[in-house]
């Protein structure tokens, strides 16, 4: 594995901060939010390919919708301060769950007899509007404050007067949880649903928990781990544990660390998880030094080396995302942040650069191959939107089959091919930023720039292949295969540009036969769902080049559940592409019968590169190995006509069946558990991560919104690895 990287100062201006930073993975990036040393406002910068964002305060301030310019004029922050009893440090955690992303943190006001009151206060974040605002429904409008009513958790007094430390704030299957420690020790859990607060009862409680001491929680393997410190005089790290659903902690909790190393503080303590892992930091407030700890399962933890030097005032938050292990502390002398990132963690290359690192000889159709489907669409219009990150960001997060839809626009308003969802284009304001809905502003996402990225990404990384399959969308294919003079078209401009000298030259055009990853490496194989072309409208159909990509067009079944597609003598594919889950089959279950198609999938292609390879992953096998290609996406549309029965399931597929909903679990842009209790992707991830899951390939699974939740794109690509 490779060192950590040198600590750096993260705020450009070195600007003192106060208390623990906070740590999440958001829109595929991670997020690091912190509060300013003695203006007490709240901050925070994300990563970027190069580095990370300037730093932007958590302000209410009033913006213009189509601008977002302030509207005022002046910028009003949110203060954070600390409560009255514990660490007398502010206390901030920040969580995402599904497209939404929440912070919550402690403040004061003034009561009118003029006593301190602490409050804990709630927002999320608006990633297309960039702005912060009260959690709301749709109807309510965008609010620009909420403090959380006392009233709303059943708690004596303020709701953060108690709190001594330990504020954590945790997503976890379709619950965000908020969880803090009482001056008395007591765990204190509330979990947000429907909009509002509900308390959690937390047994275990009988002075098992030490007063006054810190507290973290994590989730790892879909069980919420609450890691406190016991109450004896030589403290242990004690570990509460409960399954999602049940409702209910273990009869006692588990002992994680019989004794904390000498000098160590039980005042703080941080937590983070990456698929079956789990990480917690501790702190020796005399000396500044912290340690890193890992554990899984049941295990025993060990220590995780950490940075070096690394000197801090509290501990650090820690958090594991893009295979990488990112850690920010407060700097002891300066009192700023630092940063260090560990790259490598799961396999022997980053993500970006995954295939890099496994045998030459190796058959595509014998790996596991993260893809996205409608891998251009990043759109917040219903039934459209089926990603959240750019194509670039795709790629660096470990992406490497490509869904892309491409027509002319809506009312045919394009001379070049642009990236579609059905008859919807999809706009964007400049490539690589986030994308709005809104025709007059913007020019559409041209195809050509979506291979330009490609062509630079393989020039960085000369070692990784792509499988790009094309589809022509927006007119009824199927009815004009052959008449349509745009289908021709469309086909010709596709051609053309992979013919461009800015392709280099790296477009597998060749139909006959699956490539190998030296075939495939700083190359792109297309698989091609649009007519022959090459031809003008005149011609002959026999005229027509056939041998041009992967030709599956006129095999590919619509909504197949498992079809056997033979697209040319050296290729045989095996579809699940199961995507229309009707109310009239699914029900109130789209995910399950999803699940229920690609999990058969998934052992068949582990199955069948047992046979082909003799258990290696690394064998090429026959000539004619099976492609699996497995769809993860899927919606739940809204029927057409107006009976009693297609009313009732109209109304819950447009809250639950768009492909968010399906992916994730959550209403798309709005934090709304509608589906049970996960979506496909936390399965996916489920089923990765468990223990008799061995390593070999599982196809190419083509997924909505894989970045949700961050470890699962990770998660598939480590089966590739033999070690």
């Amino acid at each position: 594995m490779s060192d950590w990287t040198t600590p750096t100062y993260l705020l450009p201006d070195k600007t003192a901060t106060t208390g623990t930073p906070a740590l999440v993975t958001f829109a595929g990036e991670v997020w690091c939010f912190w509060v300013h040393g003695k203006l007490n406002n709240i901050s925070y910068t994300a990563t970027t390919r190069t580095g990370w964002t300037e730093p932007t305060i958590v302000d209410n301030s009033i913006r213009d919708p189509d601008t977002r310019e302030i509207a005022s004029g002046a910028i009003t922050p949110y203060q954070v301060h600390a409560t009255r009893s514990g660490s007398g440090k502010p206390l901030l955690a920040a969580a995402s769950a599904g497209a939404i992303l929440h912070l919550m943190f402690t403040s004061t006001t003034k009561s009118k007899d003029e006593e301190d009151q602490s409050y804990l206060y709630h927002l999320v974040y608006n990633a297309e509007l960039k702005t912060w605002g009260r959690p709301a429904r749709p109807a309510d409008g965008r609010g620009v404050l909420m403090d959380v009513d006392p009233t709303l958790l059943p708690h004596s007094g303020p709701l953060a007067l108690g709190i001594t430390d330990g504020l954590n704030l945790l997503h976890l299957g379709n619950e965000l949880q908020v969880a803090w420690l009482d001056a008395d020790g007591t765990r204190r859990a509330s979990v947000y649903q429907d909009y509002a607060w509900k308390d959690v009862t937390l047994s275990n409680n009988e002075g098992i928990v030490k007063p006054v001491s810190a507290m973290a929680t994590l989730s790892e393997r879909s069980v919420s781990h609450v890691l406190a410190f016991s109450s004896e005089t030589q403290p242990k790290l004690i570990d509460f544990i409960a399954a999602i659903g049940s409702g209910k902690a273990p009869a006692a909790p588990e002992v994680r660390q019989d004794g904390i190393p000498s000098g160590f503080s039980t005042s703080e303590i941080s937590a983070c998880s990456f698929q079956e892992i789990g990480f917690y930091a501790l702190l020796d407030p005399s000396t500044g030094k912290f340690k890193l700890f890992e554990f899984s399962d049941k295990s025993k933890p060990r220590e995780y080396p950490g940075p070096e030097p690394a000197i801090s005032d509290t501990v650090p938050a820690i958090e594991v995302a893009k295979n990488k292990f990112f850690c920010v502390w407060t700097d002891r002398k300066k009192k700023t942040l630092l940063f260090s990132v560990k790259p490598s963690l799961v396999i022997a290359g980053t993500m970006d650069r995954w295939m890099t690192y496994l045998p030459s000889d190796t058959r595509i159709s014998r790996l596991t191959i993260p893809g996205t489907h409608d891998s251009g669409a990043m759109s917040r219009i219903p039934f459209v939107g089926c990603q959240m990150t750019t194509i670039r960001q795709q790629l660096e997060s470990g992406i490497r089959y490509f869904d892309l839809r491409g027509g002319y626009g809506l009312r045919g308003e394009y001379t070049y091919p642009v990236v579609h969802h059905n008859v919807v284009p999809i706009f964007v304001k400049t490539l690589g930023s986030n994308l709005y809905d809104i025709p007059s502003w913007f020019d559409g996402l041209k195809v050509e720039d979506v291979f330009n990225t490609f062509y630079q990404f393989l020039k960085d990384n000369p070692g990784e292949g792509l499988i790009v399959q094309i589809k022509r969308d927006e007119l009824d294919i199927e009815n004009k295969l052959h008449d349509d003079e745009i289908l021709i078209q469309f086909a010709n401009d596709i051609w053309a540009l992979t013919q461009k000298e800015e392709a280099g030259g790296c477009w597998i055009v060749e139909s006959g036969k699956i490539p190998t990853l030296k075939e495939l490496r700083g190359k792109i194989q297309l698989v091609r769902r649009f007519v022959e072309g090459m031809v003008a409208p005149d011609q002959r159909p026999e005229q027509r080049k056939k041998s041009y990509g992967v030709p599956v067009l006129l095999q590919w079944q619509d909504n197949a559940k498992d079809t056997a597609l033979r697209p040319t003598n050296g290729v045989k594919v095996r579809l699940q592409d199961y995507f229309d889950l009707s109310w009239k089959e699914t029900g109130l279950n789209p995910t399950r019968e999803k699940w229920n198609v690609i999990r058969p999938m998934l052992n068949a292609a582990w199955q069948a590169g047992q046979s082909v390879g003799q258990g290696q992953v690394q064998n090429s096998g026959s000539t004619e190995d099976t492609w699996f290609l497995n769809f993860a996406s899927g919606v739940q549309a809204p029927k057409k006509d107006a009976s009693i029965s297609n009313v009732i399931g109209s109304v819950v597929s447009i809250i639950k069946g768009q492909a968010h909903s399906i992916a994730t679990g959550f209403w798309f842009n709005n934090w709304f558990p509608i589906v049970d209790p996960y979506g496909i992707n936390a399965m996916l991830l489920d089923y990765f991560n468990d223990p008799i899951r061995q390593k070999g390939g599982y196809g190419t699974i083509v997924m909505d919104f894989p970045e949700q939740p961050s470890d699962l794109v990770p998660a598939l690509v480590r089966t590739n690895f033999t070690k």
